[in-house]
């Protein structure tokens, strides 16, 4: 799970991933700092941060596609 730690609802995802986590589902969470609501959708706004987001939710979403 990923937040933008400025995004008015970061804390929403927050409570989402412990509840999932409480609930037996592993959860890794991000919170990438400084960033606000749909900050990956704005590449130019942190180059860096945006790519780091991209690799984490690729590379999150290809080891659960080789699970199933």
């Amino acid at each position: 799970m990923q937040v933008a730690d400025v995004d008015p609802i970061r804390d929403d995802g927050v409570r989402y991933a412990a509840a999932l986590e409480a609930a037996g589902v592993p959860v890794r969470l991000t919170n990438y700092l400084r960033m606000p609501h749909g900050f990956a959708a704005m590449p130019g706004a942190a180059p860096a941060l945006v790519r780091q987001q991209r690799w984490e939710l690729v590379t999150a979403l290809s080891a659960a596609l080789n699970r199933a």
